[in-house]
């Protein structure tokens, strides 16, 4: 079953790529396509590199992946053709096509859904040894020093899907000390106890 819905996500990414990519790749005996994913180290990187490998198996189809700072960026790549194909958030994917939040005013009415991946759940990382337990231990006290907080590359759908959520608690990035970092320079900085929490929107 897994193989079939592999060929079948190919297929399609063929069919929804641009024609102007699809009759150069044609012309030239190939197919190529630019695929953007993640920074270095993040899930989607490795996601996309897999689905690039696989495609790697068909003679004449060809996805190069590229590391990008996540949805948001991905969506804006391939309005501007340096990337064909792009994972993202579905918050995010519908914010660019309906032009709203941060891409107020910004429509994207070409970009087309594929296919899931799987379900992206939000996972907050604390020290064990550390005095957060709740997200209401985030707020900073009168006069106390902002908690580091690190959600993922600046500018990516997981920055808003991250100010989204501590929303809820009523927390805003100007009570924290928010910090935009690529995946392997969050979990160096959380090693060496430079932040108090990090965000992943992962599976």
């Amino acid at each position: 079953m897994k193989k079939i819905m592999v060929v079948i996500f190919l297929i399609l990414c063929i069919l929804l790529v641009s024609e102007t990519a699809f009759a150069k790749g044609k012309s030239e005996g190939d197919f190529k396509a630019v695929m953007g994913s993640s920074s270095l180290g993040g899930t989607w990187y490795s996601v996309a590199c897999k689905i690039g490998a696989v495609a790697e198996q068909y003679e004449g189809l060809n996805i190069t992946v590229q590391a990008t700072g996540g949805g948001a960026e991905n969506i804006r790549l391939m309005a501007q053709n340096e990337a064909q194909l792009g994972l993202a958030e579905p918050s995010i994917a519908s914010y660019a096509y309906n032009a709203t939040s941060i891409f107020q005013g910004d429509p994207h009415k070409d970009i087309r859904f594929i296919t899931d991946l799987y379900p992206n759940a939000l996972c907050a990382m604390v020290m064990k040894s550390g005095d957060i337990k709740t997200f209401e231990d985030l707020k900073t006290p009168a006069g106390g020093k902002k908690k580091g907080f690190c959600f993922g590359s600046p500018g990516s759908g997981d920055e808003l899907v991250w100010i989204e959520a501590l929303s809820g608690f009523g927390i805003t990035k100007d009570m924290l000390d928010w910090r935009p970092l690529s995946h392997s320079e969050r979990v160096t900085a959380f090693k060496d106890r430079q932040l108090e929490c990090l965000g992943y929107a992962t599976a």
